[in-house]
């Protein structure tokens, strides 16, 4: 039996704090779409482009809350809470298009873009892993999120 690995902080470069910082915005609108979001006359699936964006930030939230699993057995704090907040202010988005207010929609995604854009050039510069994950399926995940975030904001072309 093997003992379970303790909490700790981990010292992160400039880049993950650049990253973390862009994406602490976002996360501050996502989270004022949630709070929004329930002080309305309640909840319909849109149409149109409106449903297609929140598809896509519905099946982001849902990776994101799945990656919960993964900050408990990675075990670092920062990473922990930073995925709760994140979780909560990508729900909220997905909350605030089923309450008809779309008005978060574009600059969360775009910080998020543009946060993510940081996070790759962080993973390369810095050659970052997690766990025993190959560095591929690292940029993998990430590029999920990129083309999530950029296909979202692509959308809102045809509108």
């Amino acid at each position: 039996m093997t003992t379970p690995r303790k909490w700790y902080l981990a010292t992160w470069p400039p880049l993950a704090w650049a990253e973390t910082l862009i994406k602490g915005v976002g996360q501050v609108i996502g989270i004022i779409a949630l709070v929004g979001a329930f002080s309305g006359a309640g909840f319909a699936a849109p149409g149109g482009v409106r449903l297609a964006q929140t598809i896509v930030m519905g099946i982001l939230a849902l990776g994101l809350t799945v990656g919960i699993a993964d900050r408990i057995q990675y075990r670092e704090i920062i990473s922990m809470l930073f995925i709760l907040t994140n979780n909560l202010a990508h729900w909220g988005i997905v909350l605030a298009l089923l309450a008809g207010n779309d008005r978060y929609l574009l600059p969360f995604a775009a910080i998020f873009l543009v946060g993510d854009l940081v996070k790759v050039v962080f993973i390369r510069v810095h050659r970052f892993t997690v766990g025993e994950l190959p560095q591929k399926v690292i940029y993998g995940l990430v590029s999920v999120y990129v083309v999530g975030y950029a296909l979202v904001l692509g959308l809102e072309l045809f509108k």
